[in-house]
């Protein structure tokens, strides 16, 4: 289990079928922002979605992404629902757990269900996973609010060379994914060959999600300074990264803002030459009215006092040797930069260099690919030959359908949690 490329040839990937806790999300869950004695607050219940999803839609909409990945990996597209109801089948282990995420309900919400807990050892494992991730049994409230966001598997932890980051959660509808997150990683046979870098135990009080690590290449890492991931992080996990061989660590400060959460809401790479990307972001000094600095990490040193770059990123990236062809989200249209950027446009999913997944809806950005020499693929035309796409020497995009899946502000990528990929290619 190794990951040393970011479009290597995918071998064995990590997804989450999201189902019925989408049904248990109100309306007052999808509000950022909330009035309270004639004040505008941040909600503290905002889930992180932007509306509510049809709950069955959005696990169809799921099905067609596994059927792709599991036809290209030979059913290596596991399920993290299957392997939570392995580790629980020990009841030690699902007291530690269940108790662990009351206790954060409570520090977070102040909230204690009323029932007596002891029901949980008469659940079968199946049954305990839905229960914390619906939060709710048998029309009981368990816990404040389901987990939905676990749909986003690429946040819960990264794979770096033969080291596996669990990562911290920024805001708290995450935290008990987390907790969940943290004690599979541990738990499971699956993951016992990997070193095992948990950054809560690190430093509890920063966090640091998995859509701001990017494993570029052998020798590359990015990370994202985004609103989830501060520059203190980076600086903490930088010496991990190097002990996995790794020689060059980019960190590119994002503007704070919840359209760019992460690093690869804005940039994916796609092939050995072409990444999709955000263009305001990259072509412009600053963003609205925000500096994009970068910095530039090569060896042991106190991180904290490494200066930005006087390079712009794709100088820095010439200067180690890479040549980045853009292809823009969005195309040349300002507007549609900014409509597709929302919609995850540049949020692809590589299964091997030139040949990714994305969302069917990002016209514009399928436009810019297919004059990058890409053809468009349904599902429907992948599954027909898979044999022939996947030996091709042909550049495609398979699209699917995501009208339930972006409303949780998340694509491909997103989606997707690799666990293992060929490293023999860059």
């Amino acid at each position: 289990m190794e990951i040393r490329s970011e479009i290597t040839p995918l071998k064995q990937v990590l997804t989450h079928r999201p189902g019925n806790e989408h049904q248990f999300v109100s309306p007052s869950h999808i509000k950022e922002m909330i009035v309270k004695h004639g004040e505008y607050i941040e909600n503290p219940e905002f889930i992180l979605f932007d509306d509510i999803t049809d709950h069955h839609k959005i696990g169809k909409e799921h099905d067609e992404l596994t059927s792709i990945l599991n036809t290209w990996t030979e059913n290596n597209c596991i399920d993290i629902n299957k392997l939570l109801s392995a580790i629980f089948q020990d009841l030690k282990l699902r007291k530690l757990v269940f108790d662990e995420c009351l206790q954060i309900d409570f520090n977070l919400y102040g909230f204690t269900p009323k029932l007596n807990l002891e029901f949980i050892n008469h659940l079968t494992s199946e049954q305990f996973v839905e229960m914390l991730i619906e939060g709710e049994w048998n029309g009981e409230k368990i816990f404040n609010m389901p987990i939905p966001n676990l749909m986003f598997t690429r946040d819960i932890g990264v794979v770096f060379g033969n080291s596996l980051l669990i990562s911290n959660a920024c805001h708290s509808a995450r935290k008990r994914e987390q907790v969940i997150a943290s004690h599979l990683f541990k738990n499971h046979s699956l993951f016992n060959n990997l070193n095992i870098i948990d950054f809560k135990r690190i430093r509890d009080d920063l966090s640091i999600e998995g859509g701001d690590v990017m494993v570029f290449n052998e020798n590359i890492v990015l990370i994202g300074i985004s609103e989830r991931t501060p520059k203190h992080s980076i600086e903490k996990l930088i010496p991990y990264i190097f002990k996995e061989g790794f020689t060059s660590i980019i960190g590119i400060n994002l503007p704070k803002k919840r359209e760019l959460m992460h690093l690869d809401t804005i940039f994916t790479r796609v092939s050995e030459s072409e990444c999709i990307l955000f263009p305001p972001v990259f072509y412009q000094d600053n963003y609205e009215g925000e500096d994009m600095d970068i910095y530039h990490f090569t060896e042991p040193a106190d991180y904290s006092k490494i200066k930005p770059s006087q390079k712009s990123f794709l100088e820095l990236f010439l200067s180690l040797g890479v040549e980045i062809e853009p292809i823009f989200c969005g195309g040349n249209n300002p507007l549609l930069q900014k409509r597709e950027q929302w919609t995850d446009g540049a949020n692809s999913f590589a299964l091997a260099p030139g040949k990714i997944i994305g969302y069917k809806r990002n016209y514009a950005t399928i436009n810019e690919l297919e004059k990058h020499g890409y053809l468009v693929l349904s599902t429907e035309q992948f599954q027909k030959d898979p044999n022939k796409w996947k030996t091709t020497n042909e550049k495609f995009i398979i699209t699917i359908e995501g009208s339930e899946l972006v409303r949780g502000r998340g694509g491909m990528r997103c989606l997707t949690m690799p666990l293992k990929r060929e490293n023999n290619i860059g």
